[in-house]
Order: structure tokens, then sequence, then C-alpha cells
């Protein structure tokens, strides 16, 4: 069981923060040409010379560039504007790139001069084909400038992903339906290097109905709850003694906690009644 237990922690908090799992070309600096960005697919491709939904813009929330997506008429039909990490055909995307991470949340900044309109931006996360979670965005108020926005991910799995993408359109029903895009990144738990296995830390009772009592060897430094979707629930950084978690407002089910200390990180499953 407490084989199992460490597997479960080790799936929710030690994979967040792979280093690897970071989102290519997020600021949008790097372009083969004006219409054509490193990493990303567009719809462009399926577009005739000197036509495009996608292309650079010279004003960025950072840097140099952003990415433009529009909705155009061609030939009295609507082309949205599409790009992903992954594979596109008219009318849907697929695949992604390799990823192993778990990442709470999906930040960025956008820019939004059209009304009337929605545009979207969602990430998903892939295990062996399936889906097991998702991050999603989407606004139909008119943004002027660039705006910061973030969302967290939905996890309907602990596994650790396989494979990631990020998926952004313009909206299908609307001409001249745009949107900006500039510094994508994901946001994680933040972690310790260094696990402990030591039978000295309690947390009890399990499972639990309101307080969830902490016996620590250590000074607490941090204190961090979170759900099987890796949501994190509660953060706090103790200013005194720190002996107990409210467990009441949380609706019944499994939760992990995560505790650093002087000695180190300490980690458990604990079941809400």
């Amino acid at each position: 069981m407490k084989k199992l237990t460490l597997f479960l922690l080790a799936l929710v908090y030690s994979a967040l923060l792979n280093a690897q799992d970071t989102i290519p070309n997020a600021g949008f600096e790097n372009w083969y040409s004006s219409t054509l960005p490193y990493h990303w697919n567009t719809t462009n491709q399926f577009l005739p010379p000197g036509v495009f939904t996608v292309s650079r813009f010279d004003t960025a929330a950072a840097g140099n560039y952003a990415m433009k997506l529009e909705t155009i008429n061609l030939d009295d039909m609507l082309i949205p504007g599409v790009s992903t990490l992954g594979g596109i055909e008219l009318g849907y995307t697929y695949g992604g790139i390799p990823f192993t991470g778990r990442p709470v949340k999906l930040k960025g900044f956008v820019k939004h001069p059209s009304s009337g309109d929605e545009v979207l931006i969602f990430a998903e996360f892939r295990k062996e084909g399936e889906l097991i979670g998702q991050a999603f965005w989407s606004t139909t108020d008119s943004l002027g400038s660039f705006t910061s926005f973030e969302v967290y991910t939905s996890w309907m799995s602990p596994a650790d992903p396989d494979t990631m993408n990020i998926t952004i359109v313009t909206d299908s029903f609307f001409k001249g339906s745009m949107l900006l895009v500039d510094e994508l990144s994901f946001e994680y738990l933040p972690t310790s290097t260094t696990e402990i296995d030591d039978d000295l830390f309690i947390a009890y009772p399990n499972p639990v109905i309101d307080k969830l009592c902490i016996n620590s060897p250590a000074p607490v430094k941090s204190i961090s709850v979170c759900d099987l979707q890796g949501r994190s629930l509660f953060f706090k950084r103790p200013t005194d003694d720190f002996d107990f978690i409210h467990f009441g407002a949380f609706p019944g089910g499994t939760y992990f906690i995560r505790v650093e200390t002087n000695n180190g990180l300490y980690s458990r499953t604990i079941i809400k009644h």
C-alpha cells in the first residue's frame, strides 16, 4: 500500500517540473517566413499563395513578434485562423508533441480587437491516444491591448501524458474574427528535490472529516493540497507553528498533501469523508 501511495504521489508531484516539458516557440519569435512559424502548423498550408489566416505580428506582449490569426472569406467560404503544435486538416487538428509533465495552468497573453465573435486556445494531454487532461480558454470580449490569461488544467487521470497539443482558433462563422497570441506557458506546482519516506511524519485522522492534524518532526516551511486532477486547492507558508489543515469544505474524495519542512519533503494520500 505504501509503495502504491508513493507511486501515485510521484505521478502527481514529481513529474510536474520536468524541465523539458515546455511549449516550443511559445513567444512566437522564430519564423521561417512572415506566414510560417517554427514548430506550429496552420491553415495557411491549404490556401493559395499570398492568402493567409496566420501571420507574424510586429507588436508583441514581449519580444519582437506575436502570432496573429484571422478568419477570412475565400470564394464565399469562411476560413478560420488555426494554429496547432500537432497535425492539421480542414476542420480538425490531431496529434501533438512528446510531453510528460502535468501543468496546473495554461497561461499567456492575448489581444482580441474584433467583437461579436468567439476565439479560443486549448491544450490537450493524452496517454496512448486517450485524452487525460485539458485546459481551455475562450472569450467573446473585445481586448484592445495584450491582456494576460490563465486557465486551470482539468485532469481526468493521475497518469503522466505522453503527448500534448495546443490549438488556437478564431471564429469560423465570423469574417474578420481576429486573435493575437504571445508568451504561452505552463505553470507547475512547486516541488522539492528531496522526498522523504519517514514514519515520524504523521497526518491524521485518515480518513478525515474536518481537521487533518499534522505531526512533523521538523518545522513546516510550506504545505499544499491537490486533488486527483492535479488542481491545487490549498497552499500556505506558515509564519508560526502549523499543526492542522481544514478539510471540512472539501467534497468527499481522494487528495494529496505535500508538506515541505527543514528536513525535506513529505507527501501523503488523504481520504476525505
